[in-house]
């Protein structure tokens, strides 16, 4: 009778064992030459390049999977889908405790992400479960690339500065919040000139137009907090910025 029951128990432990997901996959770091998984954001391009490895530690071959690439803001903790890929299966060998495939730059260009607001922002790396690569018996089905965060700014406010030739002066800087703009040179190729101002997310907090024949504008932001914003001054299709800081 107890080896009936014993029989019986072992019977049940194999079909759970064999119920349980087999396909799952283990996104992971490892080392190869370089240190994967990284991610490098370049400011002036908004370009995310991002560098990973998917690992199958499961206990056969994993069918085909999607790779998810998302963006979480450090303020709100909103998580967006920016990228998608397809990785082709990946077959289990006792020999190296699971195949590995290699992720190497994968670009994804945040100009076209619309639906992304300024801020700063985590990495995460996800398993789609809708292609059956589930992750049951391994916690590392995510990967968040360590503590790693970037800045991402929908304007082109603050990537690059404006010329010198165009003689455009903006003083006092630093200030109390009040700044005198001084447009020189500039070209008028479009009337009017528009001048905005923007913090350090890319976010609006002013806009002013400078009319034909004017060439100097008082900005007064001392209702601001101290810290570094961008001026714009965008005439047709030049753009040329500066950064001031308020300092109280």
């Amino acid at each position: 009778m107890k080896k009936n029951n014993l029989l019986a128990s072992l019977c049940l432990i194999s079909v759970a064992f064999l119920n349980n997901s087999l396909n799952a996959q283990d996104l992971t770091s490892i080392k190869v030459g370089t240190t994967l998984p990284l991610f490098t954001y370049e400011a002036s391009s908004k370009i995310l390049n991002v560098q990973m490895t998917v690992r199958n530690v499961g206990f056969s071959n994993s069918e085909e999977f999607d790779v998810t690439l998302v963006i979480k803001n450090t303020s709100t903790n909103t998580e967006y889908e920016i990228d998608r890929i397809v990785q082709s299966g990946l077959s289990y060998t006792q020999l190296n405790n699971g195949n590995t495939s290699y992720i190497k730059d994968w670009k994804v260009d945040l100009k076209d992400r619309t639906q992304v607001p300024s801020g700063t922002y985590r990495v995460i790396a996800k398993i789609n479960d809708e292609k059956k690569a589930f992750e049951t018996n391994y916690s590392n089905n995510n990967e968040n690339f360590a503590s790693s965060s970037f800045t991402y700014n929908t304007s082109s406010v603050g990537v690059i500065e404006g010329s010198n030739k165009q003689n455009i002066q903006v003083y006092p800087n630093p200030s109390n919040g009040k700044f005198n703009v001084e447009l020189g040179n500039i070209e008028r190729i479009a009337q009017p000139i528009t001048i905005t101002i923007n913090n350090i997310l890319g976010e609006v907090i002013n806009t002013y137009s400078v009319q034909n024949g004017l060439s100097n504008l008082e900005i007064n932001l001392s209702n601001q907090a101290n810290g570094f914003y961008f001026i714009a001054i965008k005439n047709g299709p030049n753009l040329y910025t500066r950064k001031i800081k308020i300092q109280n």
